[in-house]
Formats: structure tokens, sequence, C-alpha cells
């Protein structure tokens, strides 16, 4: 047999080039040959740097490759040293529900307005641009929005035991790929209250909680594309959920107990429609990823005050980014942030089980669901997955409680304490890798070691060993904003929630370059 070596240099680029980023790199241990070519060749370095940072190529993107790789470089720079580039202060003009997807920041105005400002971006070379759908033609409950579609679903306020979802372009016009009537509209067994509404590609996803604790919650998916609805579950804390991949999600196993406990991460199929609503312990399920067991005092515990499972963007076809954007998050490799409060800690700065954060690497839970593909129910218990795939934060610093999503790709931004700026974990395993060896630049970073998580917090026992590698970077500093209530990112911006509670919501937004 000839020796690869043997082939025409162009042959091995064009091979090499069909690997994904993360292989390119370890070919270069193969010979100083390779070495030499990967080195030389700027479409493979591009490839290189896009797995090591986290992103996916937009193949969409006219942009040549020496352009992007620039764009990359750059970013890649101003995240190894985060400096807030000129905060400004920004005021839509609203006070109702918002979103932030795509950067693009939306505010609800009233109960019929929705204002819209896209913000600068170095990346997409994209500046500022406003825009406002004046009326939407009902009475706004909520909202979501994916830019990227050029999609904008839009809850409307309806008596109880009834939701509608409208489809519409971000600015309001009929969307072309809509189904005909661009709506789901359906009646529930339940008072809905505290809608979660969440967007994966062709799919909405619409969780709601009770307000009478004996009643159950319920989490739909419908493909607005077609208008079929693909999953229809009752259960408890269902509004607590999250797309895993374009064709699965992720919902909470809970106990029957006197105060519910949760169990494991059952992992949900909805390729296919659903017929019916099915009891959440009834439908069947891909996997369950078991969680710790949690800590129960003589009085059978303490009641949850709520749950949290945090992660963006959601999953997203490739094709579908806008051709603007070079690159984007590869929602493979995001992680998932799950908090438990307990009922009796809120504000109770000094309690030790005031909150207990686990930052979940997705990428790992998809890899072990590709192993056991074909055994539908299959449980992996907390020591079999947790300790590798997870990293516990107990009473994290400056927790939000809010219902803003903090979580972006590998990383997570929350408050510092006492007032500073916010600060950021980052569970990209290269660059945790590479602190590991190689002092980080200026301090900017730190890795967070093992030891520093001893306590299990809310769970029952000692979870030291819990070993997902997280970087933790020093506050920002925020000089013209002393209090804010929360802290959202993308690639490129940081925005702070200054106050809420005003006639007007405040923010500051800032960029890294």
């Amino acid at each position: 047999m000839s020796s690869l070596l043997e082939l025409p240099a162009e042959t091995l680029i064009d091979i090499l080039r069909e690997l994904p980023g993360d292989d390119i790199l370890r070919c270069k241990q193969i010979c100083k040959t390779i070495q030499g070519l990967i080195d030389n060749d700027i479409r493979l370095q591009y490839q290189i740097r896009l797995a090591v940072n986290g992103m996916v190529d937009n193949p969409s993107c006219s942009l040549p490759t020496s352009e992007r790789f620039e764009r990359l470089v750059a970013y890649e720079d101003a995240w190894k040293s985060p400096r807030l580039k000129d905060p400004y202060e920004l005021n839509l003009g609203g006070d109702g529900a918002w979103e932030f997807s795509c950067n693009v920041l939306a505010q609800a105005k009233d109960d019929r307005t929705i204002l819209f400002v896209q913000l600068p971006s170095s990346i997409q070379q994209t500046p500022e641009k406003r825009w406002e759908i004046s009326d939407i033609g009902f009475k706004i409950d909520d909202f979501s929005m994916d830019p990227d579609q050029d999609l904008l679903v839009v809850g409307e306020s309806q008596p109880a035991a009834k939701y509608v979802l409208h489809v519409s372009t971000l600015t309001g016009d009929k969307h072309p790929l809509a189904c005909d009537t661009g709506l789901l509209n359906w009646a529930t067994e339940i008072e809905m209250q505290h809608p979660n509404l969440r967007i994966a590609g062709d799919y909405v996803g619409v969780g709601f909680d009770s307000p009478d604790i004996d009643l159950p919650s319920e989490l739909v998916v419908w493909n607005w594309k077609t208008g079929q609805i693909h999953l229809a579950l009752r259960g408890p804390h269902l509004s607590v959920y999250s797309f895993l991949t374009l064709d699965r999600i992720i919902v909470l196993e809970m106990n029957d107990g006197v105060y519910f406990r949760p169990t494991g991460l059952r992992i949900v199929s909805f390729s296919t429609p659903a017929l019916e609503f099915k009891d959440i312990d009834e439908a069947s399920y891909d996997c369950c990823f078991g969680l710790p067991e949690v800590e129960d005092d003589e009085d059978d515990g303490t009641p949850l005050e709520y749950i949290q499972l945090r992660s963006e963007p959601s999953p997203f076809a490739s094709s579908r980014i806008n051709p603007t954007t070079p690159f984007r998050v590869d929602t493979d490799k995001r992680i998932f942030a799950l908090t438990f409060v307990l009922m009796d800690s809120i504000s109770i700065s000094d309690d030790d089980h005031q909150n207990t954060t686990l930052l979940i690497s997705g990428e790992r839970l998809t890899e072990r669901l590709k192993s056991i593909q074909a055994e539908e129910g299959r449980r992996i218990l907390w020591d079999d997955w947790g300790l590798t795939d997870c990293s516990i934060f107990v009473n994290i610093e400056g927790y939000d409680d809010s219902w803003v999503c903090n979580v972006y790709g590998t990383r997570l931004i929350n408050r510092s304490l006492p007032d500073s700026g916010p600060y950021v974990l980052d569970c990209n395993k290269f660059a945790c890798q590479r602190a590991s060896t190689l002092p980080v630049d200026g301090d900017a970073w730190s890795l967070r070691e093992k030891e520093e998580a001893r306590d299990g917090g809310w769970f029952s026992r000692e979870l030291s060993d819990a070993s997902l590698p997280v970087l933790q970077h020093k506050s920002l500093p925020m000089n013209t904003i002393t209090r804010y209530e929360a802290a959202i990112l993308n690639e490129q911006n940081i925005v702070i929630i200054v106050d809420s509670q005003s006639p007007t919501t405040q923010y500051c937004v800032a960029s890294l370059y």
C-alpha cells in the first residue's frame, strides 16, 4: 500500500478539509509534513479556530475565508482578555416582556406594540437599526423570536385555560413559511400562567405552570411550518425544559413525594406528530440522566421555590443562519445551567443552600445519547455521567433569580458581589485545557479547581469530584453602572438590565471589541 504522504499536497489538503476542526488539530501531531500543510492553509486554520472557539461556519455567508478568519481571530482575541468597550445606556421606551436573540433586543411597549433594536456588530459588520410593530392586532401575553428566520412568535392573552400562538415576520407580516393559519390555538385543562416560549428551527415550545400545586403543568412542542403538534405532555414542572437538538428536548423527571424532588433529566424525542396529551410518567423517552440525591431534613425537606434550566442559543440549522453572519456558536457544544432555589431561602444571603447550580455539558450528553440510541428508556446513574459531565456551584455569587437567560454557548454571565461588574464562567474545553498547561494572559481567567466545590449544597452528599472544567473571569468593569439586576451576553455584546421596575426598562449595552 502506498504511503498517504505520496499523495499530492492538494489532495491531502482536500482530505483534511473534510474533517472536523478538532480532528484537524489532532492531525498536526502525525508528522511535520502534515503539520506544515495545516499551518499553511488558511481554510484548515479557520476550521481549527472554529472548533477551538466552539463555533460553526455559515455556508450561506459570501465572505472569503480570509475575511472570516480575520473576524474569528478578532473574536478570539477579545475573549482572551475581555474589556467592555464604550458602554452606553439604552431605553427602548417599553416596560413589557422582552427578548434578546441573534443580536436583536425587542420589548413590548404596551399590550399591542413591540419595539426592536438590532445592536451593532463587528462580526456581521452591521450598524444599529430600530423598528417597531405598532399594533400586533391583539393583546400580547409573551413573545419569542428568531431573527435568523425572520420569525416572531407571540402569545395572545386569553381567558384562563386557553392559549393562542401567532406566527409572523419581525415586521408583523405573515411569515411565508408558516402553516396556513399561522397560529396554534388550543384549550387546556389547567389555568395557565408564566409561559416559557422557545424556538428551535421549525419548532416552538411552550410550557406552563399552574397556580394550583395540585394540578400538573403542560408542555407543547409545535411545528410552526406544518401546524402539527409533535409533543404534548402533562406533569410537574414541565415549564422547565430546553431543546437539546432539533428533534429532542430535555424535561425534568420528578418524584411524587410530599415535595416534588427532581430525580433526573429525561431526553424526549418529538420527531413524529403527537396524537394526544400524555402524562410524563407514561410517555416514552430516549434516556434519563439521573441527578444526585436531594438533602431532606426531619420535616421531609424544604419545598422548591422554582427550578430553572437555561441554555442559549437553541439548536438551529446552519443553512438558516443570516447570510451576513460568518460564524455562530456551535449549539452542540453549549452548556445547560440547571438551578434549584429553595422556598425558605430566597434573599437569605448567608444560607448555604440558597441555590445550587449544575453546569452540564450538552456536547457530552449528545455523545452519550449516540452510544445508546437503540436502548429506549435507558437510565444513567449520576455517578456514571455527572462526575465527568457537570460542575456544581453552591450559592453561586450574584445569582440572578429572574427569568433572564444568562447562558450563551459555553459561557454563563452573572453579577458580582458587592456591586461591581459582571463576571463570566466558561466551560469551553479547549480554553480550559490551555489554562491547565499555560499561564493565562493577563490573569484575566483562572481555572476553577475541583477542591473549591466541596459542598453538594441542596444535594445530600459532597460532590467535590464533579469535574467538568470551568474557567472564571474576574469581574468586568462597569464604571457608569453601580447597581443592576441581571446581565446577558452573546458572541460580542453584553446587555445589562439596569432597572426593569422603572416606567420604561433601562439597559446598558457594551461590546467586547
